[in-house]
């Protein structure tokens, strides 16, 4: 097939269906990319006269608006929540690097739309299109509502194990060379029934392919009973239908047969090849509060465990070094107990001798790559939400790459060491894929994913950082109104993030998480009038291994040390002639719901209204009932997770495990609403139902919603427009906001 170069790429689009993209490739510059959103087929070729190369900026620059249309341009319309719920927005998946160091990508102009696949060659500098018809729906098939999603591509490009429903199919993605034009094939159709979870890991010749399928544990109300006397009775005893397990298959791709199969009590945190077909498994046993590595051979049922620590990492996704010796991991090496403050390590595969590569750099988990020749290796470095790359010596000092005022993610390194591509989102909304050229440190633009600004009149953001009482420097976001009059005193909204301990400060705001996720619900509070805060917390891991080790040590629970710091961003902001104290509202999600709760116990004077979003439970002792009822009922999973959570076992520290709060809260005099989705994939509705009672009981103004077609997050989006919408009239009520 021909190949399109970018003067020609109008015809491209035509024929692809992707009239919102455009596909540019230039040095980061002064002058902008054009968004990918912004092209309509008729007008690439006058728009890509506008696109020069210039001089890359200045690491010291700060972020700001992209265009004037940010910054106040009243031509353009303010973000609102239905305007970013019914657009969406545009989406990059899949991205990788082919055999011939070729990159390549999936891209969709809008969440649940049929994406294209598309490729370039980053050392001609020049990209080449080739438009691919959607490898999702292939003859005798119906398209599916939702449609089907790729889970992995291969190394080689060629083939893809990809979802209908529930039905999981081995398909051709292409023929040699790549994307040659050839219609998907599809070849075999693997675990025909549901699969819970599913992840797949293909060898680096493409010829196995790993898959991973785990189960969750089933309450013992929704088991299947047996019979005694023709009487149904559960037997609530830990069974195997009772237990958290993951299986692993290693799959021929040439025989479509299962050549090995192994079974794991609780998770596997991830999976890697070797190129001589070896694979490294670790197994997160949460009910012994271990994580081990372990090495399998395709074709062979053996096992052999190389590695064991104490704690859980879900963190520690194993990553074998080019040559196979060693094995790259992450883990908390300093608390070992939990993916807190996670550092790079590697374990030699022979003699399993673990030797750690980073000190006091808080890596980010799962992202972490080598370099072809096995000195160096690439990684995310955590920055109060706005991730850096650098370079990680086994023999030097770590080096930084790529900085900035955006989070950079998703790295992809080619086959041959010259490139790393990865994706970069800041906060407001602009999403790129960049390409580094390891050799001359330049950075060039491969695809503007989306930039909001062109459509939305979008207020300022900007990172901040304050000081805790944990003597820590906590960092956060501010989103401005559009047209913010800094004479004027605003009202604040304060929201906090979801994850807890281990977890990070992200771009993504709660409601529109689930189908929309970005920064854009944050500017359309921002366009009601209100100042946005949103802080992060010192159990996120950002903030060293001594913060948590003290935790720890002194038995304090997370949300009450995460409320504090929340508590002094607060008192932060209303140092700033801006914001007026009378009128802050406290909004938080999951983990981020606790911390909400544990503020209003401690500070409530400070907050004229909050909101509680399918929050986790708030105390230790709803803590401990939730994880030791339902789905963990008799689990010794439930006990280990709480003895890491809470710094100790049970038996040593009964006074942690029974602390309650929910039932002394006589002094709470906030207005709360509570949102909760369905009780069996969001969180456990009885905390939430007790604290209703009691904030009812005691006269607090206060609601309780519950979404029974939502779990954690938000899915259709018109409930996260029903959900933004009960909160805005939660907020006006008592944060008397300015007229809309």
């Amino acid at each position: 097939m021909r190949s399109h170069g970018f003067m020609h790429a109008s015809a491209l689009l035509a024929h692809a269906k992707l009239t919102s993209i455009a596909l540019c490739f230039l040095s980061l510059a002064a002058s902008p990319a054009v968004p990918a959103h912004a092209l309509q087929s008729g007008n690439v070729a006058a728009l890509s006269s506008q696109v020069r190369v210039n001089e890359v900026p200045k690491p010291s620059e700060t972020s700001g608006p992209s265009n004037g249309a940010a910054n106040g341009d009243h031509a353009l319309p303010a973000v609102t929540m239905p305007a970013l719920l019914d657009h969406r927005r545009p989406t990059v998946t899949d991205l990788a690097w082919t055999d011939q160091n070729r990159l390549v990508a999936r891209f969709a102009r809008s969440a649940g739309d049929r994406p294209a696949l598309w490729e370039m060659d980053p050392a001609s500098g020049t990209p080449e299109w080739v438009p691919q018809a959607e490898p999702c729906i292939s003859e005798g098939h119906q398209q599916p509502s939702p449609p089907c999603w790729t889970v992995t591509l291969s190394a080689t490009g060629a083939l893809e194990l990809r979802r209908i429903g529930s039905d999981v199919r081995l398909g051709v993605a292409a023929s040699e060379p790549l994307y040659s034009g050839r219609a998907y094939a599809e070849t075999a159709s693997l675990f025909p029934q549901d699969v819970p979870g599913l992840r797949s890991y293909w060898s680096k010749d493409g010829k196995y392919i790993a898959v991973e399928r785990s189960y969750v544990r089933i309450a013992p109300e929704d088991r299947d009973p047996d019979y005694i006397d023709g009487v149904p009775v559960i037997d609530v005893a830990i069974e195997d239908r009772g237990l958290d397990f993951s299986e692993l298959y290693i799959v021929d791709v040439a025989s479509l047969k299962v050549v090995s199969a192994y079974t794991f009590a609780y998770k596997i945190a991830g999976v890697d090849w070797s190129r001589d077909h070896r694979v490294a498994i670790t197994h997160v046993n949460a009910g012994e509060n271990l994580t081990e590595i372990f090495i399998a051979n395709a074709g062979k049922f053996e096992l052999r465990r190389i590695y064991v620590t104490k704690g859980v990492f879900v963190s520690a996704a194993p990553v074998f070094s080019p040559d196979g010796s060693k094995i790259l991991i992450a883990i908390d090496a300093d608390n070992r107990d939990w993916s807190h403050f996670l550092s790079l390590a590697t374990v030699d595969v022979e003699t399993g001798r673990e030797r750690r590569l980073t000190l006091g750099l808080p890596i980010q988990r799962g992202e972490y790559i080598w370099a072809p020749d096995g000195k160096t290796v690439y990684a995310p470095i955590r920055a109060g939400g706005l991730d850096g790359i650098w370079a990680v010596s086994l023999s030097r000092a770590a080096q930084q790459l790529i900085g900035g005022p955006r989070r950079n993610y998703g790295l992809h390194l080619s086959p041959d060491g010259r490139f790393l591509a990865f994706q970069t989102e800041d906060g407001y909304g602009k999403r790129d894929i960049r390409v580094l050229n390891l050799s001359t440190g330049q950075t060039q633009t491969a695809l503007s994913v989306d930039w909001p600004a062109t459509e939305f009149r979008l207020g300022q953001w900007k990172p901040v950082k304050w000081r805790s009482p944990a003597e820590v420097d906590i960092s956060g976001f501010i989103f401005y109104p559009p047209d913010f009059d800094p004479g004027r005193k605003y009202p604040m909204i304060v929201d906090v993030h979801g994850g807890g301990p281990g977890s990070r400060l992200y771009l993504e705001a709660p409601f529109s998480r689930g189908s929309v996720p970005g920064p854009l619900e944050w500017h359309a509070w921002a366009a009601l009038g209100y100042i946005v805060f949103v802080p992060d917390y010192r159990t996120s891991g950002d903030y060293g291994p001594a913060v948590l080790a003290k935790r720890r040590a002194s038995g304090e629970f997370d949300g009450a040390a995460d409320a504090q710091d929340v508590i002094s961003g607060v008192e932060w902001m209303t140092s700033h002639p801006f914001v007026d104290p009378q009128r802050i509202g406290l909004i938080g999600h999951s983990a981020g719901g606790r911390r909400v709760f544990m503020a209003l116990h401690e500070r409530g004077d400070l907050f004229a209204a909050a909101i509680i979003n399918d929050s986790i439970p708030p105390d230790p002792r709803s803590f401990s009932e939730s994880f030791m009822t339902g789905p963990g009922t008799g689990s010794s999973k439930a006990m280990g997770m709480l003895s890491m959570h809470l710094g100790a076992s049970l038996q040593d520290a009964p006074d942690r495990y029974r602390a309650d709060y929910l039932l002394d809260i006589e002094h709470l005099r906030t207005p709360t609403l509570i949102l909760m989705g369905d009780g069996k994939r969001g969180m456990d509705h009885s905390p939430f139902q007790i604290l209703f009672s009691v904030l009812q009981n005691i006269g607090v103004p206060s609601r309780m919603l519950v979404f029974p077609d939502e779990g954690h997050l938000y899915r259709d989006p018109r409930a996260a427009n029903v959900a933004f919408d009960e909160a805005r009239l939660w907020f006006d009520r008592f944060l008397q906001a300015p007229a809309q």
